[in-house]
């Protein structure tokens, strides 16, 4: 059992064609909750510890429980008639992947992420440009310590470009990027059809170090219908993780080297190679919304089920209740990670989580 508070305080001001935005974050947890699952920093202890700027205050670490405040939000754009440049601590999100998202290489959401109305920020240069014949042009430059000598690295930082083009049936997009020492090729397509809209993300990463290639894959569908009487939103996905292990249920020590360097680093966060997951929104009424979804090591057989329920109690309160059950048998991945060399493993726990939201304008 455990508990945790994260508060946020938000403002923005606007100035001819300045926009600038700062937000305080004051948050607290009980480290019981701090699972494989739990992204709120890859490192909780040292949040801002690979960033170019420290803007992280640590008020208490007293092993079980620890709190900080931070800024987590600290940036000003310029936004011109076809262009805008963005600098400071920022949000940025690549792909559209429902519950994996192997395009959102620099801070992705876990896949059982229950709360994604907020991501923290990196310290990065943005930028889009809007094209004459309606095709946007994204970039940003991310600068970036090693961890182990917290130094400036062009080898830890990552720079990257994204074209987006608008087509008549179809959208797509281009992703050039680099990303510590990987070189990163992207292609997106989303289709809207009369049975629903199709996306597929394809990744090609090149390891520099190991000159070796990595190929990802997803693919989902998502529609909206009516389900007794409902008005339900449902999803399918599969997805295919080219640095997975191939072994169905390896020990830890067998994961390969480059999967277990991105997921310290909180950028994939799966051991396997090929997952599904099936999901949906179904609207009780008005106010209550439920959020089942079913994610599937299809190596493995193990599952992880995951229930979310969001109650709006008025324009300023919203609780989220959500639970979630691993399945499969022993050491298989949702159930747990073994290790020949220690009695710990890693695993998506059972967990009852509430939150309640509330929102208020000073």
């Amino acid at each position: 059992m455990g508990g945790s508070f994260d508060s946020r305080l938000k403002q923005q001001w606007f100035k001819d064609q300045w926009t600038f935005a700062l937000d305080y974050q004051l948050s607290g947890s009980d480290s019981y909750l701090n699972t494989i699952a739990n992204t709120l920093s890859p490192y909780y202890d040292q949040p801002d510890r690979a960033q170019l700027f420290n803007l992280t205050d640590m008020i208490k670490d007293s092993g079980r429980l620890f709190s900080y405040q931070r800024l987590d939000r600290l940036n000003a754009t310029y936004n011109a008639a076809n262009y805008s440049i963005k600098f400071g601590r920022q949000v940025m999100s690549w792909g559209n992947g429902q519950v994996f998202n192997p395009l959102d290489r620099i801070n992705p959401f876990a896949p059982n992420q229950i709360d994604k109305s907020y991501k923290p920020g990196l310290d990065m240069l943005s930028g889009q440009r809007y094209l004459n014949n309606g095709d946007e042009l994204n970039w940003f430059i991310l600068p970036r310590r090693e961890l182990a000598t917290e130094e400036l690295s062009y080898d830890a930082s990552s720079y990257g470009f994204k074209l987006y083009h608008f087509g008549q049936n179809a959208d797509y997009q281009w992703i050039l990027a680099k990303d510590a020492r990987e070189q990163l090729f992207g292609w997106e397509v989303t289709v809207n059809r009369d049975n629903g809209l199709w996306n597929v993300d394809v990744l090609c990463s090149y390891d520099n170090e190991h000159n070796r290639y990595y190929y990802s894959a997803l693919g989902n569908w998502q529609n909206s219908f009516e389900l007794l009487t409902k008005q339900t939103i449902a999803f399918a996905e599969l997805y295919y993780n080219g640095y997975g292990s191939t072994v169905n249920r390896p020990k830890i020590e067998q994961l390969p080297a480059q999967l277990q360097l991105l997921q310290s680093s909180g950028k994939t966060f799966v051991s396997n190679r090929l997952y599904s997951a099936l999901g949906a929104t179904i609207e009780l009424n008005p106010l209550w919304n439920l959020n089942p979804t079913l994610i599937s090591n299809l190596q493995d057989g193990s599952h992880l089920l995951s229930l979310n329920l969001q109650v709006s109690l008025s324009d300023n309160d919203l609780i989220i209740t959500n639970w979630q059950e691993p399945i499969g048998r022993r050491g298989s991945e949702f159930i747990g990670l073994e290790s020949d060399l220690s009695s710990d493993y890693s695993s998506y726990s059972r967990q009852l989580f509430i939150q309640w939201q509330h929102f208020f304008a000073l």
